[in-house]
């Protein structure tokens, strides 16, 4: 099915205020770098999950010539013209593209495992399928990937939380385009050392260029949709020689990435090094509704059922589920009039449709030196984050006495329990994992936090 391009075509921009949905246009790339090479062979894949094959493009440089928003330095910048107009939206049904349904996985895949050791260090890293109602699109799916890279003079952990008819797939095609698109603006990131706000706009462009590569893989030979799928993703470069290691944390989502540190007396102290984006965040909110976005949770109960606000849900005194991010009803055509689509995470790769209203994939980036005593990482899904707090995931990784995989399979089974306890027996969402341990003492201070 096309859109209804046509039509829309017909009425100035500054009325629409809008792009066509899928009609991404990445941030400025600077000093040319996403397109830069470096002449240096390339990522070395320590393990990645594996899926489609690479495939290479280009960032586009972004030239909004509505005047709707910027994005500069990491920032969104409001210019002086009016902003998006969601009433002239109301009025435009746009005809979204019909997503196909993929082939049922029958047979639930057996969990990843990922070990290695490191001259600083050693690692484990799991993911297990989720189960039960909303967790299996498509059949018994784990639509969570990891990977562990070796780029030149650092290794690159990573966690991708896919959602949709396709996420499993966007997911696994990340672990696949962005560690080299990182590798590509690596000079850059050790440039920077600790300086966050130097090294954001490098991994913007590498994030930018993975979510264009991401949707115009659509139209290639094998492609799959992704108008309604995408994935979050958190990765975490351990950068630098000895007694200088650093960690770089660039996070899109909702997945999250915590330090524990031995503190007084042997106790364990967590430092939490990326903040969820979720759209009840203050600032997420902001911009999706400036971009004409509806914030809020759908009450089921209503007939017919509609989007009512967190505030209005608080009222209320029910439990709606998870905020989400919703378009105003009439914007598409019949079946996504109303209610649609629902994301619950305000940042994102893919997602088309969502594009327009501020659900960027743009990370966050935080920069902490790895301390004499730091003990352990812990990088995991919101399968995680959803049901244990930081302090209860390190005590659970300190009460595996330094085997890392047993420590991943902690995790698993006290969420697991977890998510049985509050939905009901036989439900968990996707769930995985990293925890690496520190072995060598590293040297410096300081955190820096660039908040895109």
């Amino acid at each position: 099915m096309t859109r209804t391009a046509a039509a829309l075509l017909l009425l100035p921009a500054a009325v629409m205020g809008f792009l066509l949905p899928g009609a991404w246009i990445a941030p400025k790339v600077s000093s040319g770098l996403a397109s830069q090479t470096f002449g240096r062979t390339p990522f070395r894949p320590l393990h990645v999950r594996q899926g489609l094959a690479l495939r290479q493009g280009h960032a586009r440089m972004m030239a909004e010539d509505d005047g709707i928003f910027r994005l500069l330095g990491g920032q969104v910048e409001e210019e002086e013209d009016e902003w998006f107009n969601p009433g002239a939206i109301a009025k435009l049904a746009r005809t979204a593209p019909t997503t196909p349904r993929r082939t049922p996985t029958p047979v639930a895949p057996e969990p990843v495992l990922l070990e290695g050791v490191l001259e600083w260090g050693y690692y484990a890293g799991m993911s297990w399928e989720g189960r039960g109602k909303g967790t299996q699109v498509g059949g018994i799916n784990n639509q969570d990937s990891i990977i562990a890279s070796s780029l030149d003079s650092s290794i690159l952990f990573g966690v991708f939380d896919g959602h949709g008819e396709y996420g499993g797939e966007a997911s696994t095609y990340m672990t696949q385009t962005l560690p080299t698109n990182v590798y590509e603006v690596e000079p850059q990131i050790d440039a920077a050392g600790m300086d966050a706000n130097l090294a954001q706009p490098s991994f913007q462009d590498a994030y930018a260029k993975t979510h264009q590569q991401l949707l115009d893989q659509t139209q290639q030979k094998g492609g799959f949709d992704t108008f309604l799928s995408g994935s979050t993703c958190i990765t975490i470069l351990v950068a630098g020689s000895a007694g200088k290691r650093r960690l770089v944390v660039a996070n899109a989502g909702d997945c999250r990435a915590v330090v524990a540190t031995e503190g007084w007396g042997g106790k364990t102290v967590t430092s939490q090094l990326s903040i969820d984006q979720t759209p009840d965040r203050p600032d997420e909110r902001k911009r999706i509704e400036q971009l004409g976005g509806i914030v809020g949770m759908v009450n089921s109960n209503l007939n017919p059922m509609a989007v009512v606000s967190p505030e209005d849900t608080i009222k209320l005194g029910v439990d709606l589920g998870p905020v989400r991010v919703f378009w105003p009803d009439g914007s598409f055509e019949s079946p996504y009039e109303s209610c649609f689509p629902g994301l619950a995470m305000s940042r994102s790769l893919g997602d088309s449709c969502l594009d327009d209203i501020g659900v960027l994939p743009v990370p966050e980036v935080t920069i902490r030196a790895l301390k004499p005593k730091d003990r352990f990482l812990v990088v995991a899904s919101d399968g995680v984050w959803q049901v244990m707090s930081n302090e209860q995931v390190a005590q659970t990784v300190a009460s595996a006495k330094g085997d890392a995989t047993a420590a991943c399979r902690a995790i698993y089974e006290r969420a697991e329990q977890r998510w049985q306890d509050n939905e009901g027996p036989g439900y968990r969402d996707d769930i995985s994992c990293f925890v690496v341990y520190f072995t060598e003492s590293g040297a410096g201070s300081g955190t820096t936090t660039v908040y895109a």
